[in-house]
């Protein structure tokens, strides 16, 4: 047993589940993984991956005291000579996942009764006469939890929900928002006497409507601090924070309709919350402490930008700012390398870059072709050949069947040119040091399923394209000095030559290697070089799945595969740490537009676009995020993610109650994103997700640029719902070549 753990409490909830026969004095219990989501402080427990997982014994939910759990739910446990103590504790922390393992859903958990003596808040707990006794399974403590149990001093708060499951959480955290939720608009004293001046109001209250008026603020030589408060000015799209004493800058990290942004002379040296910032147009850094431009790298709409006297040495995230045309930097910093400017260095009209001739010959050398922005890229393509037919990719997972069936029922599966079928990942062996492609094991997520001839044979008979998307996300080092293996592996399963599954084969592989380290860049080249070379000799096809990332070559890339499936999708913050709140509402959308049009041009200006452009695919990812809200404090830590299921149900629920669809449905331009803002019970959700209209936004980019198609993430999960609330998107999808 360990010592000295913080004790992790959660719930037990009767599910009407038939009672086992309780197991008597020195029997072994038979536990199992719930059936049944649960999600602790907000965050979705990973059963499944858990190396120490909740069980569910005689219907009732157990917990492990483990440090884990302990830090979450307000708990710890202490030992001594006498046994285990556990005790309430005051503040709740981050619930972090050890999600290092695969747990069998259909395993058996074998528990025993504790050989020790264990106290709750220092009351001794009778373990022989319990109905639901304190369990030990692998040497870890599990505690029931029931009422009995919850009463005796726990901070513990459980409620059951149809649409979430079980919902773990501390009070002490409900009480800290409870109090919250009393609290007025809280503005620092210097704030406030800006935004009197500004409102012309130099009494009363200052109400929401006010700041939300306030479009433009000159706030600089206050001797300003902090920035409280200054996030409630939702609508400002100029600000000026010269000359003041700031070393931090969260509260402007919601501030997404800025165009303008003067923060000189401070003691900034983290621009983190600015990278959301999309909309910046000028942006005035000169004078702080500045050593990475890391968060700008995104803001492609910049036209100014100055950072003179600073610590920065590295200006490579300016290389996709292309629409720059005023550009102060050298001044105050040590910058040795300058060719990142390079490909529209002769666009600056404004520029304090007066080099000397090795540092000119530097970038002179660099420049191949200017760097293209997205209305120039536009321009480009409509000067090639229009693109006639615009291919359809979509993935099929394990839970993709429901909706595939439907599909197949009304004949509109046969709308796509190709499924990619989520069925293989690389997986690792510690004994052998190898890796090999896993396709079979039931705790496999990435797995074929049963009845998978009856989908393969459709897809030929109906002359549908099939991949098998093969995915990694570790273990990188083993994957590079086994390939030649695994290469071998992919091509057995391709061609029907695997023994388990000798009907089964596919057209081609998808390889979605995610997670990338920036130092096998090199080596994953090298691997898809010799998979392409084995792959061709049996006419088989070569898609590459990548993200928005530096690891990738997008130029070699582009010339090995023969699509390549662009995953520029899930750029919402993921963790309510980063996050800020502006009138209950987050901020916080899944694929702003424009941050899919930086990355598009950073990997559009790599490839050789006359040759490549129609491999392209930009696919488009249907994810949910909800987050719960009370008056502007977040209650989850990390997204839920509910089903499009669920999400039509509440707008239809919200319509019933006499609201209007535009009270429910909000839809935002600047990002080209749908969202819903609803209450209940005194908690404000907002949910970002996708709808025709954003997927319209997508699909009419990529047709735009001359790309070759879109990928669909995932069948079982594409919206098929009314016009009425803008998720007839299936319908919509189905027309992309009319």
């Amino acid at each position: 047993m360990k010592k000295n753990l913080l004790l992790i409490l959660t719930i037990i909830i009767l599910l009407g589940i038939p009672k086992e026969t309780l197991a008597q004095e020195n029997d072994t219990y038979i536990m199992h993984l719930p059936s049944f989501n649960i999600s602790i402080m907000g965050n979705e427990v990973d059963n499944l991956h858990n190396r120490n997982p909740i069980l569910v014994y005689n219907g009732i939910t157990y917990i492990p005291v483990t440090d884990t759990y302990g830090k979450a739910l307000s708990f710890e446990g202490n030992w001594s000579q006498r046994g285990l103590t556990i005790n309430a504790s005051k503040e709740p922390g981050q619930f972090i996942q050890d999600k290092s393992v695969i747990n069998d859903i259909n395993q058996k958990y074998h528990a025993v009764k504790p050989s020790f003596n264990v106290y709750l808040n220092e009351m001794t707990i009778n373990n022989k006469i319990s109905n639901y006794p304190i369990l030990v399974h692998k040497d870890i403590t599990y505690f029931p939890l029931v009422e009995e149990y919850l009463n005796k001093g726990l901070n513990i708060s459980v409620k059951w929900t149809e649409d979430y499951g079980l919902i773990i959480s501390s009070k002490a955290n409900k009480e800290e928002v409870d109090n919250a939720k009393n609290q007025d608009i809280n503005l620092n004293k210097i704030l406030e006497k800006s935004i009197r001046d500004k409102l012309e109001k130099p009494s009363g209250a200052i109400t929401k409507s006010d700041l939300l008026s306030i479009k433009s603020l000159n706030l600089s030589t206050q001797t300003l601090n902090n920035l409280s408060g200054i996030e409630y000015l939702a609508n400002i799209e100029e600000l000026y924070i010269d000359d003041n004493n700031l070393v931090e800058i969260q509260s402007l990290a919601s501030l997404t309709k800025l165009k303008v942004l003067h923060l000189q002379r401070n003691s900034i040296e983290n621009i983190t919350p600015l990278k959301g910032l999309i909309n910046l147009k000028e942006l005035s850094l000169n004078g702080n402490k500045i050593s990475s431009l890391e968060p700008l790298r995104g803001l492609t709409n910049l036209e100014k930008l100055y950072f003179t006297d600073n610590n920065i040495t590295d200006i490579s995230p300016l290389k996709n700012l292309v629409n720059l045309k005023s550009l102060y930097m050298k001044h105050g910093n040590n910058i040795i390398n300058f060719s990142p400017i390079a490909n529209y260095y002769n666009n600056l009209t404004d520029s304090d870059l007066v080099l000397n001739e090795e540092e000119l010959q530097a970038v002179l050398n660099s420049i191949q072709s200017p760097y293209l922005n997205i209305s120039e890229l536009i321009e480009e393509a409509g000067q090639r050949k229009v693109i006639n037919n615009f291919k359809l990719n979509g993935f099929y997972a394990i839970a993709s069947n429901d909706q595939y069936n439907s599909f197949k029922k009304d004949n509109s599966i046969k709308i796509f040119d190709s499924i990619s079928f989520g069925w293989a990942l690389i997986d690792y062996d510690p004994d052998t040091n190898k890796s090999f492609i896993n396709i079979s094991s039931s705790t496999n997520e990435f797995r074929i399923p049963e009845g998978y001839n009856d989908i393969s044979d459709y897809m030929k008979i109906n002359k549908i394209d099939t991949n098998i998307n093969i995915y990694a996300s570790k273990n990188y080092e083993a994957i590079f000095s086994n390939s030649d293996e695994l290469i071998n592996q992919i091509v057995k399963i391709l061609r029907g030559k695997n023994k388990q599954y000798k009907n089964l084969s596919f057209n081609g592989v998808v390889i979605d290697f995610e997670e990338l380290p920036a130092i096998h860049k090199e080596n994953y080249i090298v691997f898809l070089k010799k998979l392409d070379n084995k792959l061709t000799k049996y006419n088989k096809n070569l898609i590459v799945a990548v993200s928005p990332s530096n690891s990738y070559d997008f130029g070699k890339i582009s010339e090995i595969a023969d699509n390549i499936i662009l995953m520029l999708h899930d750029y919402d913050i993921k963790n309510s740490a980063g996050l800020s709140v502006t009138n209950n509402k987050i901020d916080n959308p899944n694929t702003p537009i424009e941050k899919i049009k930086g990355d598009l041009i950073n990997i559009l200006n790599q490839i050789d676009r006359d040759k490549y452009m129609s491999k392209l695919y930009l696919q488009i990812n249907f994810s949910i995020s909800q987050w719960k809200v009370g008056d502007n404090a977040i209650l989850n830590q990390t997204p839920y993610t509910p089903k499009y299921d669920n999400l039509v149900e509440r707008i239809y629920k919200e319509i019933e109650s006499g609201k209007n669809i535009d009270d429910i449905i909000g839809y935002d331009h600047m990002y080209q994103n749908p969202y819903i803002i609803y209450t209940e019970n005194g908690v404000t959700n907002s949910i970002w997700y996708e709808d025709t209209r954003s997927v319209s936004a997508k699909i009419k980019l990529a047709k735009e640029l001359g790309l070759g198609g879109i990928s669909l993430w995932r069948i079982g999960n594409i919206p098929n719902y009314s016009s009425n609330i803008y998720l007839d998107t299936w319908d919509y999808i189905k027309r992309i070549n009319d």
